[in-house]
């Protein structure tokens, strides 16, 4: 991410309703740092660019009373390495931005930022553990890889769902010479449930990997394509939808899709 769009993002968090006012202010500092570096005679580097914009973007901060912009500009240093390259020993490194973190906390008339944690229960099995239910789906899903359409990376993935009936319907990966045009083995299953059942919601869906001759030793984990896929149709059915990552050392079971995807886009999201 480039200086300006996160200068943008750290003011827009701290003032919204402002941010096309600061955002202008900001690209003007950016404009005349520019500027006048072009009407320089001498070389300035890019250090020496950046030490100006922080000069000029430090006294607009007093004002806005936010600590946003110092913690991006303390985490934008010069690394030793970086110092090494250019010839500059840590002493100079140290003090070649003069940033006071404490200068630009934020006051009680600015945002207060609130923040939660986000916790995923997850239960990890051995395969000669796994409950009987489990265990079914996950077989019917590595019964199921052969079907893998998969040349171009050698990596098959299945897909084995149960709906709410008790019906067991599997999936895989089918991949594509044009390779954005290939789908992962969770949406082929799921769209192809949904299309022949609209009905029954998914209860359970159980994925397994195989490569190189085997399953692999780690279960592989959805990637976030699938995750939206699976939480909207869990969101649809208003059913909870086990998650089942099969792996031969050990197996995840999550209670529901959402857990591999909090704060989920949904349905009711369109609406504002």
């Amino acid at each position: 991410m480039n200086e300006e769009v996160f200068v943008w993002n750290a003011i827009t968090i701290v003032n919204s309703s402002e941010k096309i006012q600061i955002g202008r202010k900001i690209n003007k500092i950016f404009r005349f740092v520019q500027e006048k570096s072009k009407k320089s005679s001498k070389k300035t580097t890019f250090f020496a660019h950046t030490r100006i914009i922080i000069r000029y973007i430090q006294k607009f901060l007093v004002s806005l009373q936010t600590g946003f912009l110092s913690v991006w500009m303390q985490a934008n240093l010069p690394t030793e390495a970086d110092a090494g390259r250019r010839g500059m020993d840590k002493d100079r490194r140290k003090n070649f931005f003069v940033i006071n973190p404490g200068a630009y906390a934020p006051s009680k008339t600015c945002c207060q930022l609130k923040t939660f944690t986000l916790q995923t229960q997850v239960a990890a099995y051995k395969e000669q553990e796994l409950p009987a239910e489990i265990r079914e789906l996950v077989e019917a899903a590595k019964a199921n890889v052969s079907h893998s359409y998969s040349p171009y990376s050698r990596f098959a993935v299945s897909a084995a769902i149960r709906l709410a009936d008790g019906t067991i319907m599997c999936g895989t990966n089918q991949e594509n010479c044009a390779y954005p045009s290939g789908l992962c083995a969770e949406r082929t299953t799921l769209f192809y449930a949904h299309s022949q059942h609209p009905e029954l919601a998914v209860t359970a869906i159980a994925i397994c990997c195989f490569t190189d001759g085997h399953f692999t030793e780690q279960p592989g984990s959805p990637c976030g394509a699938c995750r939206q896929v699976m939480t909207e149709f869990e969101h649809i059915a208003r059913t909870p939808m086990q998650v089942i990552l099969y792996g031969a050392e050990q197996t995840f079971v999550f209670r529901s899709a959402a857990d591999l995807l909090p704060l989920t886009f949904i349905p009711e999201s369109l609406n504002g």
